[in-house]
């Protein structure tokens, strides 16, 4: 998978997995050219494992954010968490499919944790 390579301590096996992964993403949206978001009930459909795993890494991931670091502060960002929130972004919810709504539930609670990291909030 190429988000397990976001971690590595290899410069180069990072950015091998950041190509990956953007070709990945490029092309189960449809590809460069028919860019389109799909609801989650039809992508979860067509890639079944991605659910759970996706789940599990951006568990990880938003575990490292409450560990607390020295000086108080909130955990260090998990390598693994942009490139789950960047392919949940493209992820819309179906209004007529109730599916979508199991799906899109259990990843809320640990979206949610991501937006209250003071240090990830942009400036408006």
């Amino acid at each position: 998978c190429a988000l397990r390579g976001f971690g590595a301590q290899s410069w180069a096996v990072r950015n091998s997995s950041t190509l990956a992964f953007s070709v990945l993403l490029s092309r189960s949206m449809g590809g460069a050219h028919q860019r389109k978001s799909f609801a989650a009930a039809e992508f979860f459909l067509r890639y079944p494992a991605l659910c759970p795993a996706l789940l599990e890494r951006l568990a990880r991931a938003t575990e490292a954010l409450l560990q607390p670091v020295s000086g108080g502060r909130k955990g260090e960002l998990h390598p693994e968490l942009q490139p789950v929130l960047v392919l949940l972004a493209q992820l819309t919810p179906s209004t007529h499919v109730r599916s979508d709504l199991q799906h899109l539930d259990a990843f809320m609670p640990l979206i949610e944790r991501c937006v209250s990291y003071n240090n990830a909030m942009v400036r408006a």
